[in-house]
């Protein structure tokens, strides 16, 4: 959390939209309480992801790898790994970010995707988002 709060959240207008696993012996609920101490006004959507509660994912997850053209081991690796999950996850934090921006009436100019075990030993930095063609 400390270069996370060092290196990434640089000033007020840096947000976090997570959606995230609770794999600890902690409760969604001390775990939120820490992440909000944290985090403070940075963090705008906190969601506690639970596969159980997204059966029509599971299903579709299953069905789209069975049709995949690939080895019966790749189908395995899919279906067990947390790959396809990882992107799913995304998609609920995006939708979360995407209702903020309705809400507010703000659009977002850039969006960073981090997992949680990133580590970004250097803030990030955007200057060469403004250079001319020149530069």
């Amino acid at each position: 959390m400390v270069y996370l709060k060092k290196n990434i959240l640089l000033n007020e207008n840096v947000h976090i939209f997570a959606c995230l696993q609770n794999d600890t012996s902690l409760s969604d609920e001390e775990q939120t309480e820490w992440i909000r101490s944290e985090l403070k006004n940075h963090l705008k959507s906190l969601h506690w992801f639970r596969l159980k509660d997204y059966p029509s994912w599971v299903q579709w997850r299953d069905n789209s790898v069975n049709t995949f053209p690939i080895t019966d081991q790749w189908k395995q690796y899919l279906l067990q790994s947390g790959s396809m999950l990882e992107y799913f996850q995304l998609y609920l934090a995006y939708d979360k970010m995407c209702e903020y921006e309705r809400l507010t009436r703000q659009a977002y100019g850039y969006i960073v995707r981090m997992r949680p075990d990133n580590m970004l030993a250097k803030p990030l930095d955007f200057h060469w988002l403004i250079w001319t063609d020149e530069q």
